[in-house]
């Protein structure tokens, strides 16, 4: 790590068996400078339904899920390396630049045509995702960043997982753990995730 680490998620344990840890920091990838978080840990496991009596290392999971998004075109964070070291994995990802969270955007921007346009891609984004039986796991405004040019890129995949049943779940999710937007922002969200399932 560079003398510029920063601790951003303090050292986590699981049932006193895995710990997890997220760092931010520069690299230089072909002479330029890129902001990465790096997710690091150790014995954080899951089960997923297509193998309920295998355990899954999330950081695994969150790995296949980037790049199952990437190909679908879902935006997500791009994918700077991924390693296994003994019982330990890394994944680091690039910073989404100048980015706020969905309340902070909500609470901020008076801007109508904007803030419809955001509705439109964020139920565009979701609805890819839901279209190809993903669901995310943990939707929120936390893991939902607004671009200042109005791209919306989901985070934190970790609990992604393929079961189409869970697109309602997911869904819920979304408007509890978020600001209830007013009537507008959902009615754009809505037509744009309807066109995206029925496509």
């Amino acid at each position: 790590m560079s003398n510029q680490t920063e601790l951003v998620k303090p050292l986590q344990t699981r049932r006193g068996r895995g710990w997890s840890v997220v760092y931010r920091d520069t690299v230089y990838r072909s002479g330029s400078a890129i902001i990465v978080y790096i997710k690091t840990q150790s014995g954080y496991t899951m089960r997923l339904p297509r193998n309920l009596f295998r355990q899954t290392a999330t950081l695994d999971n969150e790995f296949h899920a980037l790049n199952h998004c990437q190909k679908n075109g879902v935006n997500v964070p791009r994918i700077v390396w991924f390693r296994h070291c003994d019982d330990v994995i890394e994944l680091a990802l690039e910073d989404v630049s100048n980015a706020s969270t969905l309340d902070e955007f909500l609470s901020e921007c008076d801007d109508n045509e904007l803030r419809f346009r955001v509705a439109a891609r964020l139920g565009e984004q979701i609805g890819i995702l839901h279209r190809s039986g993903w669901s995310h796991g943990a939707l929120g405004s936390a893991h939902t960043l607004i671009q200042a040019d109005g791209t919306v890129t989901l985070i934190d995949l970790e609990k992604a997982r393929w079961n189409p049943l869970l697109r309602k779940r997911d869904l819920a999710r979304l408007w509890r753990r978020s600001r209830l937007p007013d009537d507008a922002f959902r009615a754009n969200f809505d037509k744009a995730y309807q066109n995206q399932l029925s496509s």
